[in-house]
């Protein structure tokens, strides 16, 4: 088990570290050896933000819980795990471009997994398995290395699923604590429901991806959005399908853009895009969103359209196989109508604060649905 550091050094501005001592030092000698790199690493982030000491940070803890959890391994990496979140989530898209978000925040994982000592010969096993397993991979040719790098037998590491619900307990980015175990699942259908790092990283900078693609978006043209509507998704633009739209006989190409408040559709010009016409998912009322089948003359030949019921618009997604582009827009747009829009209502929440979460996690949703479909 690896000794918890009796001190933690402080770069002041003339770049000379400030070490604190303490005269008598708390070791959590319960605390598996993941566990306690996983504190360390927790201690050096609380004390840049309290300027605790690891000490304090232990002394606390045992103050607040019953002597009989005092000692509970798990409980006590939960709570380092917490008190240190607020400092990782800080310049959060630089953390997630290098790794370094990706890499702490599995290691929680794996210690809420694996807290106590009794969990150590397990994870050197691991480790060792892992090791031997990149030395052997390492021996053959390239016509030979096509094992993926997502099986368990390759990375033996992995991250259950509670594991990865206890994290989004604490941060809700990866996965919320609502719907977790289905992003779980989604994530770990190839490798048997064993989550391991390239999958979790390359999910996570994928969902970062999204977000700044959906920030360099155009906004709809002739309409003004609000201060707080997002762009969630597009369809129809130069480097998507087509999305039409059909009148009656008539059908007229454009562009689809979701928000957290509608639909905005702007026919294609010849030049620009004309106006866009709102359909507003906040109305209460008949209106609903529901798929639809359309084909030449209005015959219904394709499932690949969705209808706006009140409205009576049709909005088709042209696709050669199957209607995956229609059920994408579709379900987004049933996500903000009825489970963002009607539960606000239904429960008559009227705190801006607590609005605004439910519009976050609902567009954070969305992000990971295109982080996960990449």
């Amino acid at each position: 088990m690896q000794p918890i550091l009796s001190h933690i050094c402080r770069y002041l501005f003339n770049g000379e570290p400030w070490i604190i001592k303490k005269k008598k030092k708390k070791k959590m000698k319960h605390l598996s050896s993941i566990a306690n790199e996983v504190v360390l690493r927790c201690s050096q982030y609380i004390f840049l933000l309290l300027w605790s000491t690891i000490d304090e940070i232990v002394e606390e803890f045992e103050c607040q819980w019953k002597p009989a959890e005092a000692t509970d391994s798990r409980k006590f990496v939960e709570f380092c795990d917490s008190k240190a979140m607020s400092r990782v989530c800080q310049n959060i898209p630089e953390r997630i471009k290098d790794g370094s978000f990706t890499r702490l925040t599995l290691d929680m994982m794996l210690a809420w997994q694996q807290p106590d000592v009794n969990d150590n010969e397990s994870h050197l096993e691991a480790v060792g398995k892992e090791s031997e397993d990149n030395r052997i991979q390492a021996t053959l040719s390239p016509e030979q290395d096509d094992i993926s790098l997502f099986y368990s037998y390759i990375m033996p590491l992995y991250v259950g699923e509670d594991a990865f619900v206890y994290l989004a307990s604490l941060i809700p980015l990866p996965a919320d604590i609502i719907n977790g175990r289905y992003t779980f699942e989604t994530l770990t259908a190839p490798t048997g429901h064993q989550l391991h790092f390239p999958a979790y990283d390359m999910f996570v900078k994928e969902i970062h991806k999204c977000m700044k693609y959906l920030q360099k978006q155009t906004k709809t043209r002739g309409v003004d959005l609000a201060d707080d509507e997002i762009i969630l998704h597009v369809e129809g633009t130069m480097a998507s399908q087509r999305v039409v739209r059909h009148i009656k006989e008539t059908s007229w190409p454009g562009r689809l853009t979701l928000t957290n408040y509608g639909l905005y559709f702007e026919a294609a010009g010849i030049i620009n895009y004309e106006d866009a016409l709102k359909i507003d998912l906040t109305k209460d009322g008949a209106s609903y969103v529901k798929p639809n089948s359309t084909g030449p003359w209005g015959a219904p030949l394709f499932d690949k359209a969705i209808v706006y019921y009140e409205e009576g618009i049709v909005l088709e997604f042209p696709e050669m196989t199957s209607s995956t582009r229609r059920d994408h827009s579709l379900a987004g747009a049933q996500e903000i109508k009825l489970l963002m829009h009607q539960f606000l209502k239904k429960y008559n929440v009227e705190s801006p604060l607590q609005a605004w979460e439910v519009h976050s996690r609902t567009i954070l949703g969305i992000i990971r649905l295109h982080a996960a479909r990449e």
